[in-house]
């Protein structure tokens, strides 16, 4: 799987090009692609409209700066995994060793397990791995 990285004079030449190709869209296009336009408010997901943009007709695992690729396991957790339930509750775990006594060790590479899900769908997803919280682990790397 090709790895690409775009470095910033790429990712100007681009918005750029964009802006003087689209150039009605000229806003748009600085406000979902320009730290510039944020001044100093966060700009979360700048990164995440680039990668979306440049992948675009593409498989595409994209991965924030902060993402924990080890699955870990609920520490209140009681009940199965299931969506829509209002279940949420807060624990702040003070130490990383309190954190990694909630890890769930892997039979290999979280990364490995994302991208071996990347272009399926949810449909064939669900019924494989949705038996419970545990059959999920490292595949959003939260689990």
């Amino acid at each position: 799987m090709p790895v690409v990285h775009v470095d910033p004079i790429k990712r100007e030449d681009l918005i750029q090009h964009l802006k003087t190709a689209l150039s009605e869209r000229r806003d748009s296009i600085e406000w979902l692609l320009e730290r510039s336009v944020w001044g100093t408010a966060p700009t979360f997901g700048i990164a995440r409209n680039l990668a979306l943009l440049l992948s675009v007709g593409k498989r595409a695992l994209v991965l924030d700066d902060d993402i924990i690729p080890q699955a870990i396991a609920p520490p209140l957790s009681s009940t199965d995994l299931r969506f829509g339930t209002a279940n949420d509750r807060e624990r702040f775990l003070c130490l990383a060793e309190s954190l990694n006594l909630h890890a769930m060790p892997l039979p290999e590479s979280p990364l490995a397990m994302m991208l071996s899900s990347l272009g399926q769908t949810l449909g064939t997803l669900i019924p494989r791995h949705l038996a419970g919280h545990g059959a999920l682990r490292g595949f959003d790397g939260n689990s």
